[in-house]
């Protein structure tokens, strides 16, 4: 995808149906209105293994495979888990850009977001002063408009600030984990015991 801007001439289609939007979210506004207690929100998902690194994801009515390159023992048959969460966040970006261009009124005619993470394979081997987690995340995003450069600054800086996705990478979020054999309940951690390992050392 281009990152040049058309000009007000060109015949190139937005791909975003701003109506629609327009019209679910004025719903979905009054609705907030009306019972303040329609904010809150809750989701759900049930990873199930398939066979070695091959899982399934259940969202809502969606089915989704994940899996593991051959280098570590899988088949390759579906992007890896960290691929997913890297691939969350461009999502989820897109989605409050559009939501945001809606709201503020600016033509966003098209998006494309590339997302790159670095993690270091020593954190995964269990060497104690490395995270086996990404230690940095780099997100680009084009967008093609012909709006002025101000407006789309101001797109994007509200679209950041608002993304559920960048906010639970950058900030702190607490996370439970419990883990049951036999029915029984054998690891029970709450949100506050988990404690991020320290980023690695420079090489």
């Amino acid at each position: 995808m281009s990152d040049q801007k058309h000009t007000s001439g060109s015949e190139l289609r937005s791909k975003i149906d701003f109506e629609r939007v327009r019209s679910v979210w004025k719903k979905r506004d009054s609705g907030h209105a009306i019972d303040p207690g329609s904010v809150l929100e809750k989701k759900s998902v049930t990873v199930r293994l398939v066979d070695t690194f091959v899982k399934e994801g259940q969202a809502r009515s969606f089915t989704i495979k994940c899996d593991e390159p051959e280098k570590v023992g899988g088949i390759d048959a579906a992007p890896q888990p960290t691929e997913f969460m890297l691939m969350s966040l461009g999502f989820c970006q897109m989605s409050i850009l559009t939501v945001c261009a809606m709201k503020l009124r600016v033509q966003v005619d098209d998006i494309e977001i590339s997302v790159t993470g670095y993690r270091d394979d020593r954190g995964l081997a269990g060497a104690a002063e490395v995270r086996p987690g990404y230690y940095r995340i780099e997100m680009v995003t084009k967008i093609v408009s012909s709006e002025p450069r101000s407006r789309i600054e101001k797109l994007a800086r509200i679209a950041e600030e608002r993304c559920p996705v960048f906010d639970n990478l950058t900030n702190p979020t607490p996370v439970s984990n419990r883990v049951l054999h036999a029915g029984e309940v054998i690891l029970s951690r709450d949100a506050g015991e988990l404690r991020a390992r320290p980023a690695p050392r420079s090489m």
